[in-house]
């Protein structure tokens, strides 16, 4: 990745022009008179230091003659520290989901959900899928309750019930109260 750099190039970034109604690029239409979409300076500059950018983050020198520089600044990005390549290995991006991140040794997922809480007592929770090693933290919240049995009691996660398959939370309300949860841990 190069900047422009032909006799009718700028020295300088120039200032853009105001915006205009986004849309999208057109081939034109000779019958109907429609000229085709016009490429600005300003949007090819917008293109050319949004890719820069990330070149540029990864720490990497811009090189004219390297056409992957892009590629290599993103696998850079997200490699762990070791140098091991972290990648999505399991997910399901669904109200009761999950993802997972491993870079073969070690993993790191988060899991979310929606359940109701029972009034006055105590809720199971089970995990969409199981922590390969263990959950480290629940955080619960969403409670929109406001009958009038309502206590302003919200749910709470009982830690020591938190496992790598599920938690449990004791709800002191009134009512059964919707409820929704994030889960961390490997």
């Amino acid at each position: 990745m190069f900047r422009i750099d032909n006799a009718s190039a700028v020295s300088a970034l120039p200032a853009a022009l105001a915006a205009g109604t986004p849309g999208y690029f057109g081939r034109g239409d000779p019958a109907t008179g429609q000229i085709p979409t016009i490429l600005t300076a300003d949007w090819a500059n917008m293109v050319q230091e949004e890719v820069i950018a990330v070149i540029a983050a990864a720490g990497i020198a811009l090189d004219k003659a390297n056409h992957a520089q892009l590629l290599a600044a993103l696998q850079q990005m997200f490699q762990a520290k070791d140098g091991a390549t972290v990648k999505i290995t399991a997910a399901s991006l669904t109200q009761n989901g999950y993802i997972v991140l491993a870079d073969g040794s070690r993993s790191f997922m988060v899991a979310w959900g929606r359940f109701i809480a029972t009034a006055n007592g105590s809720t199971s929770v089970t995990f969409p899928m199981a922590f390969s090693s263990a959950c480290f933290s629940v955080v619960v919240s969403g409670v929109v309750n406001a009958g009038t049995g309502s206590q302003d009691n919200t749910p709470a996660v009982v830690a020591s019930t938190i496992t790598a398959t599920g938690f449990s939370v004791f709800n002191a309300d009134d009512e059964n109260d919707p409820t929704c949860y994030i889960a961390v841990g490997s």
